[in-house]
């Protein structure tokens, strides 16, 4: 098999071994190529090796398993006394080079596996690419999917194989693997109801529609479809008002709203949480079994909500000029990253 910049791969040796990596770059005169992978880096040694801002040993894994994957914190190594350099658009760590938190490493071709296990759904959520750089419909899911899960009644959907293929129609009836549509083509009009395997029809939206997400990372978020590309339709969330890239098959008309609040009704967007005694965070986005939270670092995590220490009531605090601040003021930043944003 070829190796091909933007393919998924597995790292064969070291503390990485096993981990997936997309290949960023190819050298084959050197037969190398640059692989695209998250971090393993144990945050604890980090903070020993630069005890009082000098190194006192070279950076090493522990023999006692290895760190979690998770991406590159500048502002954490930087808090512990680490120090960064920049390389145009990378940052330098140990001699690790670090974009948009992933590490791109180099490797020779025998240090990656190209046909091993292919990338779970939950591994491309990592890295974000979902479905950008691969085909969707190639990728195992922890669902079994059969006609009465992928499409119900009132969908609009396409023939994508056979005689009849490219006609549009809409969905009054399944039965199985049987699917019985409406041709919406004039020609076909008096032709009645056709009836088609499932497999070869697949959901069509455009620009506009409202949707809910029916599985998948963003399952129960509602939304408008703002771009429909091939297998990838971007949507603006009701709740959020953040993007979301999702699978046609993956999705349904709605007129319903998300309310913004969890199956148990116990946690909402803008709730405040207590996570530990070091995090408390800020309620963004509901998810299926936990929240996702800004916390007050400015990083944004999800916490399972059988991990929320409880939910805080939020009064007032003073700002930097001993006034009040409540919830819903309006406010500019004066020392951080975002500093002079309103």
């Amino acid at each position: 098999m070829a190796i091909k910049t933007h393919s998924w791969v597995r790292i064969k040796r070291g503390v990485y071994r096993d981990d997936l990596a997309q290949i960023d770059y190819v050298e084959h005169n050197q037969n190398k190529v640059v692989c695209k992978m998250l971090p393993r880096i144990d945050y604890k040694k980090v903070k020993s090796m630069y005890k009082d801002r000098e190194p006192v040993q070279k950076f090493r894994r522990s023999a006692k398993g290895r760190p979690a994957q998770k991406l590159f914190d500048a502002d954490l190594v930087r808090s512990l006394g680490g120090e960064l350099k920049k390389d145009g658009d990378f940052i330098i760590f140990e001699s690790g080079r670090y974009r948009n938190g992933f590490l791109f490493k180099t490797l020779a071709f025998s240090g990656i596996t190209i046909d091993g296990p292919k990338p779970t759904l939950e591994e491309l959520e990592k890295f974000d690419e979902l479905p950008e750089n691969v085909d969707p419909d190639l990728l195992p899911t922890d669902k079994k999917l059969t006609s009465d899960s992928i499409f119900t009644a009132g969908d609009i959907v396409e023939v994508c194989e056979g005689e009849l293929i490219h006609m549009t129609g809409t969905i009054i009836s399944i039965s199985g693997d049987k699917v019985t549509i409406v041709p919406n083509h004039a020609d076909l009009k008096n032709a009645g109801a056709l009836d088609f395997p499932a497999r070869e029809l697949r959901k069509i939206f455009k620009d506009g529609d409202h949707v809910r997400v029916i599985q998948g990372k963003y399952e129960g978020e509602t939304g408008l479809v703002v771009r429909v590309d091939d297998n990838v339709a971007v949507i603006v969330a009701d709740t959020t008002y953040s993007e979301m890239k999702v699978r046609p098959r993956d999705m349904q008309l709605c007129t319903e709203m998300n309310s913004g609040v969890d199956s148990q009704g116990m946690y909402q967007i803008g709730d405040v949480i207590e996570v530990d005694q070091q995090t408390i965070g800020y309620i963004v986005r509901i998810e299926r079994e936990s929240v996702r939270i800004l916390t007050q670092h400015g990083k944004t995590q999800s916490v399972r909500n059988n991990a929320i220490v409880r939910k805080l009531r939020c009064g007032q605090a003073l700002d930097s000029q001993q006034n009040f601040v409540r919830g819903k003021d309006i406010v500019n930043v004066l020392d951080s990253g975002t500093q002079g944003e309103i």
